[in-house]
């Protein structure tokens, strides 16, 4: 057992078990699909690998995990067994998160660390959980897992963007001092333990992010920073940039954008290469992210560019304590000159909505290429008629219209998938967005 303040000239006696979490569900597929259908057991697997790597590059003597694929089936008290075994110095359990399934998903999104907290009664490892009597408000590993979890709640939000809810007592945590539950998989461990949530894979945009595998390594800098401190060990320069690509206006994240960097290039996920995969059925989901490990020190250039957009290069200073965020907004590009001269010539286009979900009103930007009849209608999934927002002759130009999730009656609708169809002369264009209640 070492406390925090431990100072050490490397960790080549340190040895530290991951666990991934949640393999193979009851049903045979993989645990706590999110959102979009990028599971619990896919995130962590990920992020324990790339986590690993790094501890035993930064000089930890052995590394372990309790998983080593997606289809690997490993009980609760295996994982710790494996811990035990191999007497290492920590076990760490590494989770997302979810909203109760009375709360908007789409709302919650935080990380937090969770640690067994000390009972009132026996602190024996082979006593079961309700022999242990009420909590008592402090960690189990006093001045260990409780310091290591404070660094990893802090790192993990920051590195997410998201609220950090901190350091975690189960017991109380999960009901109060006399009516919680202690996480099985802490139990019994023989050293120090944590288990981190970093994000919560309910959160629709959240589950877009992890589905990009460099997003997921960020998640497993953020723990491995974590370690380094806990340890004393100066860890090396960051000098990582991270970020999201978006489209103007809209605000929606850019599928296929290219980012280039000191003769460096990064290309944003695309719906084909990576969403597809996932059950993604709506084309114009993404996320947008981009990011640099190793870079310059100081301010360099870097170039975004996608098809329809305006190429646009910014100057990035980079950190060398912490990730360095970054997020763009990419202008449409227009045709610059015709045949025979005169003014360029507009798009037929519907951008996303946005924000997107929403509540209680979301934006609809749309371009006419010609003066004309338009006509925009919200529908649901029936394809039935919910409201029309634009029925008349308009010229040539960019649009924009507001709907605030009501009905033709002026009611406000269910929560749900809506479409909203734009129609201007033979042309039709048709999006789908979300309505959150």
């Amino acid at each position: 057992e070492r406390a925090r303040s431990q100072t050490k000239a490397d960790l080549a006696d340190i040895s530290i078990c991951l666990d991934p979490s949640h393999g193979l569900g009851a049903d045979g597929s993989f645990a706590n699909k999110g959102a979009y259908g990028f599971s619990e057991t896919e995130k962590a697997l990920s992020v324990a690998l790339h986590l690993k790597s790094m501890l035993e590059s930064s000089g930890v003597g052995a590394v372990i995990l309790t998983r080593n694929s997606n289809t690997a089936e490993v009980s609760l008290t295996q994982r710790t067994a494996i811990a035990n075994n191999y007497n290492v110095d920590w076990f760490h359990s590494i989770h997302s998160n979810a909203a109760p399934e009375n709360l908007n998903p789409a709302s919650i999104n935080y990380s937090m660390v969770l640690l067994e907290e000390r009972r009132e009664k026996s602190d024996s490892r082979f006593s079961a959980s309700t022999d242990r009597g009420a909590g008592t408000g402090s960690a189990y590993w006093s001045g260990k897992s409780d310091a290591m979890a404070t660094l990893m709640a802090d790192k993990l939000a920051r590195a997410h963007r998201i609220l950090n809810s901190g350091m975690r007592l189960d017991w109380t945590f999960y009901g109060g001092l006399s009516g919680g539950f202690t996480l099985g998989v802490l139990r019994s461990s023989m050293m120090p333990s944590t288990l981190s949530e970093g994000a919560f894979h309910t959160h629709p945009a959240q589950n877009l992010r992890d589905m990009n595998d460099e997003y997921r390594r960020a998640e497993a800098r953020a723990l491995w920073m974590s370690f380094l401190e806990y340890y004393g060990i100066k860890r090396p320069a960051v000098r990582t940039v991270l970020g999201v690509v978006r489209q103007h206006r809209t605000g929606i994240p850019l599928n296929d954008a290219t980012v280039e960097t000191s003769g460096r290039s990064y290309k944003t996920n695309s719906y084909f290469d990576t969403f597809r995969s996932w059950e993604v059925f709506d084309s114009t989901a993404g996320n947008g992210i981009f990011y640099f490990e190793n870079l310059p020190a100081g301010r360099s250039p870097f170039t975004f560019r996608a098809d329809g957009y305006r190429d646009t290069t910014i100057f990035i200073t980079v950190a060398d304590t912490f990730f360095t965020f970054q997020d763009i907004q990419l202008r449409r590009a227009y045709v610059t000159s015709v045949a025979g001269g005169g003014e360029p010539p507009l798009e037929f286009s519907l951008e996303q909505n946005y924000p997107n979900p929403f509540n209680p009103t979301t934006s609809i930007e749309f371009t006419l290429p010609e003066a004309g009849k338009v006509r925009l209608d919200i529908l649901n999934l029936l394809g039935e008629l919910v409201s029309t927002l634009v029925d008349e002759n308009r010229e040539a130009g960019t649009y924009q219209v507001t709907w605030n999730g009501t009905n033709t009656r002026g009611s406000v609708v269910p929560s749900g998938v809506y479409f909203y169809k734009l129609r201007h002369g033979s042309a039709t264009l048709t999006r789908k967005m979300v309505f959150v209640r």
